[in-house]
């Protein structure tokens, strides 16, 4: 597993002081992100799943607990210097780091939910209306924050499958599965929520199409279908020349799509598509994918890239991956990826929360 679940982490409040002499406490169980941010220091962070590399961090001295193995995420070179993701870290004791502070993510755009559409048995794609322009990307997520009156906002992210200008404002799209117990996933797949009005903050993330000409390969398990199609349909509109692949993978037939709309999305624009899916014929709480069995299929990533290399040797070397879904399902892909000759800067991904992890 990629996730270090059984590792000690310490049991008492750690102080970080930082190259600058800036110091900071850490809560037993809190990230280095999270306690940054608490102590109201401009910490740097975009995706906050370890996957944008943006929150790096090098420890001088003491001891950290990294989440993700770290081999998977940073290149050799920076694991020399002691590099970790803040965001995926935990101190094991007292730690000095070299850290820049940076730039925080917008936050406080008002939206109101305009429609709903459900997909499949489980996802519905929910559209918001904000008050004033988004720059970002299909495959980027944003924060929604939900006022509950007196009560705490829920919050909780949730990637964009597309967005567009309407009036003086955007108008994106987001694919939402609805758990059992998941207050902001029922509460959107809601009658109730057309019309209210939420908060987003972001955009966040880096698993985006990109610009460079290089195949492109998304993956996407349940909603995250939604994400990986999104960002396929952007390439296809801005660079019709670059192959892109799909691999689309439910616990049942019923919880695949996209497929249809990405077909034509490629037909229209004369882009050079393939669309692979896989069904496990299980119940969702018994989804491989999503308890982090490496999908079936994933090894077509690489049959694919070298088709359409000038160097089949090389093939991984130059398509680039994008990963949406649930933790279990990144997690068992990218050691596969790895294997596959993949390297760390040709792989994005972003791992989706369970519902428990919704935060207030």
């Amino acid at each position: 597993m990629l996730l270090s679940l059984f590792k000690t982490r310490s049991r008492t409040e750690c102080e970080v002081r930082l190259h600058d002499g800036t110091r900071f406490r850490v809560r037993p169980g809190e990230t280095l992100l999270d306690a940054a941010l608490a102590a109201g220091l401009d910490a740097p962070y975009n995706c906050r799943v370890g996957a944008c590399r943006t929150c790096r961090c090098e420890v001088v001295e003491g001891k950290a607990n990294s989440l993700v193995d770290r081999a998977y995420v940073l290149e050799p070179h920076d694991l020399q210097r002691g590099a970790y993701l803040a965001c995926q870290t935990q101190p094991l004791s007292d730690l000095v780091l070299r850290w820049e502070m940076g730039h925080r993510p917008e936050s406080g755009i008002t939206a109101k939910v305009s429609g709903q559409a459900q997909l499949t048995p489980r996802v519905w794609r929910v559209s918001l209306i904000t008050a004033r322009a988004l720059q970002a990307s299909p495959g980027q997520y944003v924060g929604v924050r939900v006022p509950q009156g007196e009560n705490p906002a829920w919050l909780r992210p949730y990637s964009i499958v597309s967005l567009a200008p309407h009036l003086d404002g955007s108008l994106l799209h987001l694919d939402v599965a609805r758990h059992a117990g998941g207050r902001m996933s029922t509460w959107l797949t809601s009658a109730d929520a057309i019309g209210q009005a939420v908060q987003l903050a972001g955009p966040f993330g880096d698993c985006v199409a990109g610009s460079d000409a290089a195949p492109l390969a998304a993956a996407g398990a349940g909603s995250g279908i939604g994400a990986a199609c999104g960002a396929l349909m952007e390439s296809h509109a801005r660079q019709p020349s670059r192959p892109t692949l799909l691999l689309a993978y439910g616990a049942q037939l019923q919880d695949l799509y996209g497929a249809d709309a990405l077909a034509a999305s490629a037909r229209r624009h004369g882009a050079r598509h393939l669309s692979l899916a896989w069904a496990e014929h299980a119940p969702t709480a018994a989804s491989g994918t999503a308890r982090g069995r490496a999908p079936f299929g994933l090894d077509a990533i690489g049959a694919w890239a070298a088709s359409w290399s000038h160097t089949p040797s090389q093939a991984t070397h130059d398509a680039r991956v994008l990963l949406y879904g649930p933790s279990g399902f990144v997690d068992a892909c990218l050691p596969v990826l790895h294997d596959m000759g993949f390297g760390a800067e040709r792989i994005r991904f972003d791992r989706y929360q369970s519902p428990s992890e919704e935060t207030t």
